[in-house]
């Protein structure tokens, strides 16, 4: 093999190493981890806002199985489990995920054990929990929103996921449709919602 030969083999493994790396970023998924401090809660049409610094996630709830969850009187025993938690996030800003949701703890209370197993918890060894399966949309947030807001008691740090196909893009984000009215009405497009006050 001669020189010029030798040179074009080099000069094409190069390029196929390259390419190969480029294909890899393409394929990899790309976390990040959003905090969660606010939220939203629609009582008649079903929608869930999670409120973060980076997003708004809106979800829907058509069964009420969150809903119930955040009215209720006791919720404070409740905790989101971050480390099992997982949100995923398509091309087109799809979000979709499991939330697991523990109690703290075992639970002696009569009542407390009757609203958890009407509401889908099962009893662990270490006491209630659920996996709440979630489907929402993406949003910018607003910054100029989170003002008017009630912060939670606890602050959730969730590892978002974005996975994208070969060759994928992901399409641009839209900005949130929360807004606020003259009066300090909140609401998302058309859609009144409550704050979920602590």
């Amino acid at each position: 093999m001669n020189l010029s030969k030798i040179f074009f083999v080099i000069f094409l493994s190069l390029n196929l190493f390259n390419c190969q790396g480029l294909t890899s970023r393409l394929w990899n998924i790309n976390d990040y981890t959003d905090e969660f401090k606010y939220f939203l809660i629609n009582q008649k049409f079903g929608f869930i806002v999670f409120i973060t610094p980076k997003f708004h996630y809106v979800f829907s709830d058509n069964n009420n199985g969150i809903k119930n969850i955040l009215n209720w009187q006791d919720r404070k025993i409740l905790y989101i489990d971050t480390a099992k938690t997982r949100l995923k996030v398509d091309k087109n800003n799809n979000v979709s995920g499991e939330v697991f949701v523990k109690t703290f703890g075992e639970i002696s209370s009569p009542a407390r054990q009757n609203f958890l197993q009407r509401n889908g918890f099962q009893k662990q060894a270490e006491g209630w929990q659920k996996i709440i399966k979630i489907y929402g949309k993406r949003y910018i947030a607003d910054p100029n929103l989170k003002g008017y807001l009630p912060q939670l008691d606890l602050n959730y740090k969730i590892v978002v996921s974005m996975e994208l196909a070969k060759g994928e893009i992901i399409t641009a984000t839209a900005l949130t449709p929360i807004t606020i009215t003259a009066d300090g009405i909140i609401s998302i497009g058309k859609i009144l919602l409550k704050p979920f006050y602590d």
